[in-house]
């Protein structure tokens, strides 16, 4: 059950309506909000180096159906941590906004609600009380007023939704966090999707050693996502010890895993990696080799570098030569 945060916890919201596209900073307030946007943590305290979740809700606020859209599905949102821009992520990533795939009439005082979970960007790595302040734009519509959807009648309506919620982080339980490993591990193994790909998503995010068993155990899932979310989970751990599991069971990984397990050794510098993901530049998916371009070059590799440099350079000539074609036929 997701439950508020206690009374020190407490999250504030505040919402401004922006007309027909302008920046924040040209904004003008108007008299009525539409939408309303609260966030809430799933409980009132999380260990260092666990996935923080979320969950926020959306409520029409106004005494009429609108059409509510995201602006820029997949974007997630944009979170501050004191002065830290952080990033946030929806917890089910083939559903980038939950129920809001496409438009989405949304009655009179219906509220939408979506699981969140914070990212590496905003990795809580000590104790303490931390603040999270959320903006989100959204768009809507409501061309008529009286509940009909034209929506090339007129320009869509977008709305800055501000809020923040109070996070409280507490010293890390190598026991506990095990224990929760191993909980989203057995979630992730579910054979029902929605509940596994909810699982996988928080197991991705996991930076905790502790987790290392559960870990090398999901790389034998028969889920693809599953083993891509504990390459993943290996990759933004770093350490050592994670970079050997990472090394030892490379030439089993197959699919999305081998491409995250490909991106994570470069981004780690593994010096030791280098022959295997030289190897993979032959390989059928065009994806591995991409990764392992992008890899060796971090690696160091002179080649690899100079055929980026290349590939960019090939790029930029291109955009120029349809630059110049569309010159030319505006003054044709």
């Amino acid at each position: 059950m997701w439950s508020k945060l206690s009374v020190n916890l407490a999250w504030a919201a505040a919402v401004l309506l922006v007309c027909g596209g302008a920046p924040a900073d040209e904004a003008t307030t108007q008299p009525q909000a539409l939408w309303s946007l609260s966030v809430v943590a799933l409980k009132a305290e999380y260990m260092v180096n666990e996935p923080v979740l979320l969950k926020a809700e959306l409520t029409n606020s106004s005494e009429r159906p609108l059409t509510l859209f995201w602006q820029g599905v997949g974007g997630g949102y944009e979170f501050v941590v004191g002065s830290t821009k952080a990033a946030l992520s929806c917890s089910n990533p083939s559903h980038a906004v939950s129920g809001l795939r496409t438009t989405r009439r949304v009655a009179s005082a219906e509220t939408i609600a979506e699981a969140l979970v914070l990212n590496a960007w905003c990795r809580f790595s000590a104790p303490g009380e931390y603040v999270v302040q959320c903006r989100k734009w959204v768009h809507y519509s409501d061309p008529a007023g009286v509940g009909q959807e034209q929506p090339e009648a007129e320009p869509p309506m977008r709305v800055a939704l501000l809020t923040s919620v109070a996070i409280r982080m507490i010293p890390e339980d190598s026991e506990k966090m095990g224990k929760l490993a191993g909980s989203l591990l057995q979630a992730a193994r579910d054979p029902r999707w929605d509940k596994r790909i909810q699982a996988t998503w928080q197991l991705s995010w996991l930076t905790s050693e502790a987790g290392l068993p559960q870990l090398v155990q999901g790389l034998d899932s028969k889920y693809e996502e599953t083993r891509s979310a504990a390459v993943q989970a290996l990759g933004r751990i770093g350490s050592p010890a994670a970079s050997d599991v990472l090394l030892s069971n490379f030439g089993e990984m197959r699919g999305d895993a081998k491409v995250q397990a490909i991106r994570a050794l470069g981004k780690l510098g593994i010096q030791e990696a280098r022959v295997q993901i030289q190897a993979c530049q032959e390989d059928e998916s065009q994806l591995v080799r991409e990764a392992a371009l992008v890899a060796l070059a971090e690696l160091g590799d002179p080649a690899a570098q100079q055929k980026l440099r290349d590939r960019r350079a090939d790029q930029a000539r291109s955009v120029e030569t349809l630059i110049e074609q569309l010159k030319s036929r505006v003054g044709d």
